[in-house]
C-alpha cells in the first residue's frame, strides 16, 4: 500500500510503499537522505479535514507596557543634551569656528531653558 510522507528538510511529500517505513531515502526535490514514516491516522485526518465555521477568533488582551523608566531617561537627556551641546559650542569656539561656536552654544542654551521650562511646569 503506497503512503506520503513529507521531507524532514524541504517538507516535499514523498510517496513510498508502506513496507519500507523506516529507511531512509533520497528527497528527489532537495536531495537530502529522510527517514520515511507513516504519519499516525490522527494527523492524517486534521491535516485533511476544514476549518469548522463554528471557530470564533478571540482577541486576545493586549500586554500593558511598562514605560516607568523613560521618564528617567527622559529626565537624563534633557539636561545633558544641551550640556553636550554647549561644550561642542566652547570647542568650536577655541577651535576659531566663532559663527558655528556660537550658534551651537546659543542653540543649547535655548534647549535648556526650554526642557527646564516644560520640566518646571
Amino acid at each position: 500500500m503506497n503512503t506520503k510522507c513529507p521531507c524532514q528538510h524541504c517538507n516535499n511529500l514523498l510517496e513510498f510503499d508502506s513496507e519500507d517505513a523506516g529507511k531512509v531515502a533520497d528527497c528527489p526535490i532537495c536531495g537530502a537522505e529522510t527517514t520515511l514514516f507513516i504519519r499516525p491516522k490522527a494527523q492524517v485526518r486534521a491535516v485533511m479535514q476544514p476549518v469548522p465555521a463554528s471557530i470564533v477568533l478571540v482577541e486576545q488582551p493586549s500586554i500593558k507596557k511598562d514605560y516607568t523608566g523613560l521618564g528617567a531617561v527622559g529626565l537624563i537627556c534633557s539636561f545633558f543634551l544641551p550640556l553636550i551641546g554647549f561644550f561642542i559650542g566652547i570647542y568650536l569656539l577655541a577651535k576659531g569656528e566663532s559663527g558655528r561656536g556660537c550658534a551651537c552654544m546659543a542653540i543649547s542654551i535655548v534647549c535648556g531653558v526650554v526642557w527646564l521650562a516644560i520640566l518646571n511646569s
